[in-house]
Order: structure tokens, then sequence, then C-alpha cells
């Protein structure tokens, strides 16, 4: 074998392996994840520590780190995948249309929820605070967003001493704003147990496309120092709307898939991600499918397929629903980079159809000879990367999510 058919197959066995993890970023790729940001204390001047990144000593939800010292018991290792494993396992469904469960996908259905979590402040670890609000992507103006900081001791709220609070918008990336918005300061209220507060982003006068609103705040609370914090939001308002949903729906059997199609008004031409979650007759998550493409004015709907063996093997009760519809069109030149559209707050139900009207068939991807064949040879030679099982079983931690008020 040549040198560069080698490294030909050694690339293709790369990208293979990254089905469970890259595959699946790009499927199921939430255009809901904020950026990593920078916070910084202000009572020890500490900055560059990425928001919701562990500190020394800590592991990612704020908690220590068990000690590996001498005689400390070796941790066991996970059950591992190889890479021709993960790639058997994940490719039976396409990458646009495949199950969903409350379990694994979560992010998906909640697709708006933030992901902050309390952590303890740097002057007293035993007080936490929680700096967070009630979704990530903000758009239009019709409802305000609710911000919050709770502050505890032990599970005791404690009011803070709000220093500070402002809210600013920021475009660093593409068209100048006709008139740049000044920041607002925020005024925030004690309700008993949390502070709050509620922010119209019309408040910042008239913005012509999508931007990014970062809050920030420095407050202090009894015996001990000064802690700040931020959050961010993308805000697309209502008169940048780049496409919506019309209502329309229409649904066909094709080559053992049932697809629907669903009615959009395109107002600019782009490259849009457009998300569907299907549920079912008990109310339960089934599947979602995407589509990921260009369109135009003159289109009038996109096609929403969902793969027969997804709904096969899902086991599920029609007739389906529509849970969840969403979309967005991507900014190449602009950050943020999601021009959002509306959500589509309906829903629409399909036929009672049979389980066996749908194929049971897997997915037939063009490249998986080659691909198996790559895995194999690198396995082979020791070259292989494997990737832990539970990574494929389980939803992100309960802890990284923001509690609700009636957690």
């Amino acid at each position: 074998m040549s040198a560069d058919t080698h490294r030909r197959r050694l690339w293709i066995a790369l990208a293979a392996v990254g089905v469970g993890g890259v595959l699946l970023w790009w499927v199921l790729g939430d255009t809901g994840t904020p950026d990593t940001e920078l916070v910084e204390d202000v009572t020890f001047g500490v900055g560059a520590i990425p928001e919701g990144s562990a500190r020394d000593g800590e592991d990612s939800v704020g908690g220590r780190v068990p000690d590996m010292g001498p005689g400390a018991a070796p941790r066991e290792r996970p059950e591992q995948l190889s890479g021709l494993e993960v790639y058997l396992r994940e490719s039976v469904y396409p990458p646009t249309s495949r199950p969903l469960t409350h379990e694994s996908h979560s992010d998906i259905i909640d697709w708006n929820l933030r992901a902050e979590y309390a952590r303890p402040t740097q002057s007293d670890p035993t007080v936490t605070f929680l700096y967070s609000a009630d979704r990530y992507f903000v758009i239009g103006s019709e409802q305000p967003v609710e911000s919050f900081l709770d502050v505890r001791r032990g599970g005791t709220a404690l009011r803070p001493r709000i220093v500070r609070a402002t809210a600013e918008v920021r475009a660093d990336r593409g068209p100048p704003l006709a008139t740049a918005p000044q920041p607002i300061e925020l005024a925030y209220t004690w309700n008993g147990e949390r502070m709050e507060h509620s922010l119209d982003p019309a408040a910042f006068g008239p913005i012509e496309r999508t931007v990014r609103i970062r809050m920030d705040i420095q407050f202090g609370f009894e015996g001990g120092g000064t802690q700040r914090d931020h959050i961010n939001f993308t805000y697309t308002p209502t008169t940048a709307q780049p496409a919506r949903f019309t209502g329309a729906f229409r649904e066909e059997v094709e080559e053992g898939s049932l697809v629907l199609y669903a009615g959009v008004e395109v107002v600019q031409a782009g490259w849009y991600n457009i998300d569907c979650n299907l549920w079912d007759a008990e109310d339960e998550p089934v599947a979602w499918s995407r589509y990921k493409g260009g369109l135009e004015p003159t289109d009038t709907e996109v096609r929403l397929p969902f793969f027969g063996k997804v709904l096969r093997d899902s086991g599920s009760t029609p007739p389906w629903h529509i849970g969840e519809l969403r979309g967005a069109r991507y900014l190449e030149e602009s950050s943020p980079g999601e021009q959002m559209m509306v959500p589509f707050d309906g829903t629409y139900t399909t036929r009672a159809y049979e389980l066996e009207t749908f194929s049971e068939e897997p997915y037939d991807d063009p490249r998986r000879d080659l691909i198996v064949e790559a895995l194999r040879e690198e396995a082979a030679s020791g070259m292989g990367v494997s990737t832990p099982a539970v990574s494929f079983e389980t939803a992100p931690e309960p802890a990284l999510r923001t509690p609700t008020p009636e957690d």
C-alpha cells in the first residue's frame, strides 16, 4: 500500500471514528449553545476563567476532584467502544433523522434552555451563586428576558447587595447598526428567594439585525467580598426575521419513511437549519428531523424526513404530532452567527399509521464499505481510537442545567 493511500485511509478512519462525536455534533449541533466567555472575579482580580469551567481541584460541577494520591483506589476505566463499533452503531440511521428520547436528547427538546449552574464564590466557598435567565435565544421583543441571581449558603437563600448590573448590545462583527444602543442599568428586585429582573430588548431602541446582548452583574453578600459574572443572549428582533413558518403542512410516505413538508415564507435567501421534533399519541418524544440547505424567496416549504427504521424501532403509538419546530439562517460574516426564525407555536398531527407502513431497513451509507475497511485496518495497526460507551447513553448531567424556581 502506498504512503498516500495509507494516509488517505487514515483520514477516512478518523472521520468515521468521529461519527459518534463529530457526527452527533453535526446532527445535534444545537444552535442554542452559548459561546465560551471569560469571567473575572473582582475580589481576587482573577481573569481568563472560562464561564462554567472547573477551577483547580474542582470537577465540572464545582465538587472536589477525588484524591488520587498514594493508597487511593484506581478508577475503573469505563466500557469503551472501538471506532468500528461506534460507526456501525450510529450509522443505522441517517445523520439528519434520528431517535428522540428524554434521557439522551433533552438539549433538543428543551432547545432554548440555558446551561449555567451554581458555583462557589471565590471569597467564601460555602456560598454559591447562580446567575442565569429563562432562555438563550431571544426572538422578537414580545416577551421580556427574565434574568435572576440566586445566592445561597448551605441551601439557605442570601439576599445579595447589587453593586452594579448592566446590559449592553454587542455587534462586534457584521454590518454596523444605524444607531449604537447605549448600555442599560438593571434594577434587580428581591422576591424572597433571589434577585430578579425583566428586560425588554425594545428598551435598546431600533436594532436592524441579530446581535448579542450581554448582562454584567457585580454583587456582594454578608460576610464576603464582591463577585462578578455575566451572561449572554442572542437577540433577533422581530424586524430581522429571515423567514417564518406559515402553519401549512402536508405529509407523504416516501421510500419507507414519513416525510413532512412544512410551509415557509422566506424573506432572506441563505443557508438554513430547520429542526422538527415528532411526538406520539401518548405525548412521548419519538424522532427528530433536520433540514440543512439553501432557501430562496421562491421556496414555499421544507422537506423533513423521519426515517422509517427510526419510527419502527421507536415502538411508539401513532398518530404523531409536531412538538417543536424551529429554524435559523446562518450568517457567515456576522456575530452572532444565527439569525433565528420565530419558532412555530402550533402543532400538526399525522395520520394514524401502522408502524409496519415504514421500512425497518438500516440507512444505506454510500461510504460504508470504504469506512469499515479503513477502520478495520487502523484498528489492526493499533491506531484505533475508542469512545466511552456511556457518552451515547446519557443526557447532560442535571447539575449542568439551570434549575427552575420549582426545583
